[in-house]
């Protein structure tokens, strides 16, 4: 979170191991997803979620409620981002659902091709056997 705010905001002190941050009039605050399925959200603006897809199952179950319940309080975005886990987690049901309330965005290693990867460094993970999962998409 300290990265976000060192460039823009040079003076801001963000020195301690809280998992509070107030910015002006903005509340940030970092949680545990046993956190999230029981934070008040009255005011949230914005949920990051992130590696929900390895989450024990009645977690999955729990935040997706949690989520929901946001939504209908206080019409707070969601905003989740997982590598991909187990068949049928969490992320897989989203992607399947054409009814789901998501927006959904899959970038496989390709999209950051010449940015983010370039061909050696592909190649040497390709070796890897977490490489369809990590940069592939492929649940296991």
């Amino acid at each position: 979170m300290k990265k976000l705010f060192e460039k823009k905001f040079p003076t801001l002190k963000l020195e301690s191991r809280f998992t509070d941050l107030w910015l002006k009039r903005t509340r940030i605050k970092i949680l545990s997803p046993s956190d999230i399925i029981d934070f008040p959200s009255f005011d949230t603006a914005y949920l990051f979620i992130d590696d929900a897809d390895f989450l024990a199952v009645s977690e999955q179950v729990q935040l997706e409620k949690a989520i929901t319940s946001c939504l209908a309080r206080s019409n707070c975005r969601t905003i989740m981002v997982s590598t991909p886990n187990q068949r049928g987690g969490f992320f897989e049901k989203i992607e399947k659902d054409t009814n789901s309330q998501y927006a959904k965005l899959i970038l496989d290693y390709r999209y950051g091709m010449g940015t983010l990867y370039d061909n050696k460094f592909i190649e040497t993970k390709k070796l890897e056997p977490e490489f369809d999962r990590e940069y592939n998409i492929i649940y296991k």
